[in-house]
């Protein structure tokens, strides 16, 4: 057959797609074709069999590209003539495009990209928190290929962590790790799972005990301490802290905390499932102190409680946490405090208060997992109010204690129990 030339491209795309066709296609007898669909849409196309295998195998298409993106017939020629050319020489053009497109998905950030899309579909909580930790522990490897990574590179990254005094922070990134890796081998991005059978060492007995010893529950003098400390540093970071003392709510939960979840009518504090550790809708009244706090924290604007400092407008969550904290160390002389011992804290007081145990872990969000926790599904409302009371009329006596003038008003634990019961 003839070579195609402009002319017959013109002559074919005027006559169209015969009635009852889904196509018509024109030939120049090397593999060259111009296919027109219905629509009028024509693409260049190169079509082959692979070299030794002959008319019994499989003819193969590769696309070239839409004759609107102004692809002349002299144009197609030529790359058909290089399309041959592999051909020729043994290569497959198909399974090249295939392993370039497979190399654009699998550099590594890229494929972060494509898997934070996965896990926001699926509704995964946290998933901010494990995209960081994924990003910061890849970071010096980003723009590799993944087909390219052996298994001592990616040991090396989880263990750097740990290297770094972050154990904990290493064992997540692990995790979140393999659960990429998996993602990846089902997609076909790699082949093996490089860090197949992968454990880190388990933890000793000194870790373990290390690890008890390291959170803490404070003292009455220390969460005066701390208390004051929060005050001096103010809104927002210190009434964050405040609040923490007060209700037992994890870091990120007190962040994330917005003005529209608290209804000051109903007496209550609602955080969704999405920002809750457990994953479920956790409720806490709203104590006389708590709405002093309330009342004394301006709003910026925006809708979260405690924004951050840095930014106007209201609406960027606190970061900078270790700098915080040594703010927080600082002005309060405690120099072991992290904010996970406020929760611990508030705790231990419900314990020292006499609430039951069941509603003491119903107020920081404890769940059971039990078969009871099954078919038990009583919010213990009221139970929680009195026991929030309660535990109100601890602190602010604890609070209101001078060391100096006015300490005729020390109120101790027992009878803050009494006062409360």
């Amino acid at each position: 057959m003839a070579a195609i030339t402009n002319a017959a491209v013109e002559r074919f795309i005027k006559r169209g797609v015969p009635s009852g066709k889904p196509h018509a296609t024109l030939r120049d007898g090397t593999g060259l074709c111009l296919r027109l669909l219905p629509t009028g849409a024509a693409t260049w196309q190169f079509v082959y069999r692979v070299r030794g295998i002959g008319r019994a195998g499989t003819q193969k298409t590769v696309t070239m590209g839409l004759l609107s993106e102004k692809l002349d017939a002299a144009w197609a020629a030529n790359d058909a003539k290089r399309l041959a050319g592999e051909v020729a020489s043994g290569k497959d053009p198909r399974a090249a495009i295939r392993e370039e497109k497979r190399r654009e998905r699998a550099v590594v950030s890229a494929a972060l990209d494509d898997y934070e899309k996965w896990i926001e579909s699926r509704r995964l909580r946290k998933t901010d928190t494990m995209l960081s930790a994924l990003r910061r522990g890849l970071s010096h490897i980003l723009q590799r290929d993944l087909a390219t990574l052996d298994r001592p590179t990616l040991v090396d990254s989880v263990e750097r962590i740990e290297r770094d005094g972050r154990p904990g922070a290493a064992r997540d990134f692990r995790k979140h790790l393999r659960a990429f890796l998996n993602r990846q081998l089902s997609l076909g991005s790699i082949m093996i799972d490089p860090l197949a059978g992968y454990r880190m060492a388990g933890a000793t007995k000194e870790d373990v005990i290390e690890a008890e010893e390291h959170g803490k529950a404070l003292g009455e003098d220390e969460i005066r301490a701390i208390w004051r400390a929060a005050a001096r540093i103010g809104a927002p970071f210190g009434n964050l802290v405040k609040l923490g003392l007060l209700t037992g709510l994890r870091r990120g939960e007190l962040a994330a905390l917005r003005w529209d979840w608290i209804d000051r009518q109903a007496q209550r504090v609602t955080i969704p499932g999405r920002v809750m550790k457990s994953g479920r809708e956790h409720a806490l009244p709203i104590t006389r102190m708590i709405a002093k706090l309330l009342d004394e924290t301006s709003k910026r604007g925006g809708p979260l409680v405690f924004p951050s400092e840095r930014r106007l407008g209201g609406d960027t969550p606190l970061s900078g946490w270790s700098q915080l904290l040594n703010r927080l160390r600082k002005a309060s002389g405690i120099e072991d405090v992290g904010l996970h011992d406020l929760r611990r804290t508030y705790r231990s007081i419900l314990a020292d208060l006499c609430v039951r145990e069941e509603i003491a872990e119903a107020m920081i969000a404890h769940r059971r997992s039990d078969l009871v926790a099954r078919y038990n599904r009583a919010q213990l409302w009221d139970q929680r109010r009195d026991a929030a009371e309660k535990f109100d009329v601890y602190m602010a006596a604890l609070i209101e204690r001078q060391d100096g003038e006015g300490a005729g008003n020390v109120v101790s634990l027992g009878s803050a129990k009494r006062a409360a019961e």
